[in-house]
Formats: structure tokens, sequence, C-alpha cells
């Protein structure tokens, strides 16, 4: 049985800031909660994974529920792929937020305003919040 590979990017996740103990087993286990996963790879330096699904919407899911989780104390930003050259305009840092305040809840925040690519916060190294994030729009 022959698959016929999607080679539309929208169904690809960049995931980042992977701790290094995290194997691909791991990643899988949490990943395929979201649809079928066509790929997974870790690369080399174990920092960062890309994860293909077999439908972009089964990505967009995984990338809103996962992205600024912590797993073994890493943060993972979570991203669609291929959206990298994004113009800088359209990155925005955001200030005065609570302590509490996730990467989630800035994506929830500013999804109405358009097609957020990526959000994160920023954390100091006890894993407490320094205040501020930044949140990456598609377009300006």
């Amino acid at each position: 049985h022959h698959s016929t590979i999607n080679m539309s990017a929208d169904n690809k996740l960049f995931v980042g800031n992977i701790n290094s103990s995290v194997q691909t087993n791991d990643l899988h286990e949490i990943f395929k909660q979201y649809g079928d996963i066509e790929n997974l790879v870790i690369g080399r330096d174990g920092k960062f994974s890309i994860i293909t699904y077999q439908t972009p919407e089964s990505a967009l899911e995984a990338r809103w529920a996962t992205n600024g989780t912590l797993i073994n104390d890493c943060r993972i930003r979570v991203m669609i792929h291929g959206k990298k050259d994004m113009p800088s305009e359209a990155n925005i840092v955001v200030s005065n937020l609570e302590n509490d305040v996730t990467a989630q809840d800035l994506d929830a925040a500013f999804k109405e305003f358009g097609d957020v690519v990526s959000s994160k916060v920023s954390y100091n190294t006890e894993g407490e919040s320094n205040g501020y994030g930044f949140v990456q729009f598609a377009s300006v």
C-alpha cells in the first residue's frame, strides 16, 4: 500500500527547546493525541523535532494544545514548520504579564487579530515568568 506524502508544510510542526533527555517515543506519546503522525524526527542535537501529521488540522490542534507546555523541565516551543520568513514587524513584545500567563494564553488572546504563528513567554532559570513574551503573526 502506497501512501502519498502531503507536501504542504501546514501539516508539519517544528518543536523547539526540547530537553535532551526526551526520546522519540516520548514525543510520539504526547503528540499522537492530536492526530495520525506520518513522521517524527528529533534533530541531531536533540533540542528540536519535526513532526508531520496526516492533516493540517491535526498539526494546528497540536500546536495550540502543546505550545509552551513543560516536558522534562523544558517549555517546548511549537510552531507550524516552514513559516520561518516572517516579517519582523509582525513580531510583537507583550509586557506586564501576570506570572501565570502561558504561551497558550497569548495564543488565545491574540488570535483574533491575525494568524499567530508562534508565541512564547520569557522565563528565568528558576522557571518563573519574566513578565513578558512575544507573539509572531504571519503577516502585518
